[in-house]
């Protein structure tokens, strides 16, 4: 994990303090392109690296794109992790994968260049690598965000302004809405998982062989690049014993490195709580979600897996805003103190310099336990 995320960080200073000059020096030679016409597209690219919230909101965009071009072949461009996310889409003929860091870029472009695709919507918000792959690809209409101070902007034929304002969910599809391909339904897609039958069959047994029947999934964790979104133990301890009160069963959901975050909230719990952490696939996850009366989590990926569950979803903000980042879908709430705006464009890859959790110090226990029972009652 250590060296994983060393590499990780080495990329990113990389692409920053070299993959932006690079990209201002060769944006010298494009030029803006009107995009081709519907009928003369054949091969799409779309490309999104990292991140699962990010993978679960541009899916709407994904379908769009499908819907209105239903005899292209769509390709998405991504990592391995996220691979699991969109390898059994039906709006997608391909996946392609790349290793972060690129150690085989080269290689990996003369490979890119085969599909010779006519297009490509660059779904990143400050990644300089994704616009140079797509340049020395060789793909003639490119696609993106227009966000200044990155150099990856210069590199686009079509540059489209950031929406500031909207949820990424509108925000992607303003990408698509450029070649002819709007959202028509604003509301999420769950992802399709080949063992969905086995995994909610699994689910089902579990909570019949454990009797839990009014079931809230906590969602406590965040990635460890992501700890200024983190709420403190404690406080989730009591959250769960108020709501074990009323009569609900509390399970606890994470990932295996997130272990250690639900262990003491469960050493400061004072009645018996489910620990689900590390046990299940995100397929697993999204029927557990399914089945749950609530889910309360941080701003993490398995928010928005849960949102498009169709489960209702309370999500707790601090360093990021729910306008760009919240539970997509009027049934879902949030709850947010605001701080200042210099804190809350982490999609530009800025990042928050106040001590972890800072903006989650004054969310309250009461606060998130009154709006859970309010939207339970519903």
């Amino acid at each position: 994990m250590y060296v994983a995320m060393s590499l990780l960080n080495l990329f990113k200073k990389v692409d920053k303090y070299i993959g932006t000059p690079l990209c201002y020096l060769l944006g010298l030679f494009v030029r803006n392109k009107i995009p081709p016409s519907p009928e003369k597209i054949k091969k799409i690219l779309i490309i999104k690296l990292i991140a699962m919230g990010d993978i679960l909101v541009l899916l709407p965009t994904i379908h769009a794109v499908r819907q209105n071009y239903p005899n292209a072949k769509i390709y998405f461009l991504t990592t391995s992790s996220m691979k699991p996310l969109l390898e059994n889409s039906p709006d997608l003929d391909g996946i392609i994968t790349l290793t972060i860091p690129p150690w085989n870029f080269i290689s990996f472009i003369s490979k890119l260049r085969q599909y010779k695709f006519d297009i490509v919507l660059e779904l990143s918000h400050y990644y300089r690598l994704v616009s140079l792959i797509t340049f020395f690809a060789g793909i003639p209409h490119r696609i993106g965000f227009d966000i200044s101070g990155q150099g990856r902007n210069t590199l686009l034929t079509k540059r489209v302004k950031y929406p500031d304002n909207l949820h990424e969910v509108e925000s992607f599809g303003c990408i698509a809405a450029v070649i002819g391909a709007p959202l028509k339904e604003k509301k999420l897609i769950a992802p399709t998982f080949r063992t969905a039958e086995t995994d909610a069959q699994y689910i089902e047994t579990f909570l019949q062989k454990n009797n839990i029947k009014k079931l809230i999934a906590i969602h406590p964790g965040t990635s460890a690049t992501a700890k200024s979104r983190r709420w403190p133990t404690d406080r989730f301890a009591k959250l769960a014993d108020d709501l074990s009160e009323r009569g609900y069963q509390i399970a606890f959901t994470g990932a295996e490195e997130e272990k250690p975050i639900v262990e003491k909230i469960l050493s400061q719990s004072n009645k018996n709580h489910t620990n689900l952490v590390g046990q299940t696939t995100l397929s697993q996850l999204l029927e557990l979600f399914k089945r749950a009366k609530l889910v309360i989590s941080l701003d993490t990926g398995p928010l928005h897996l849960a949102a498009s569950s169709g489960t209702p979803v309370l999500g707790l903000y601090g360093a990021n805003t729910p306008v760009k980042w919240g539970p997509y879908g009027s049934q879902h709430r949030t709850i947010y103190h605001g701080p200042p705006t210099s804190c809350t464009q982490q999609q530009y890859g800025r990042v928050c310099k106040h001590p972890e959790g800072y903006h989650m110090q004054d969310i309250t226990v009461q606060e998130v336990f009154n709006t859970a029972l309010s939207m339970l009652k519903k």
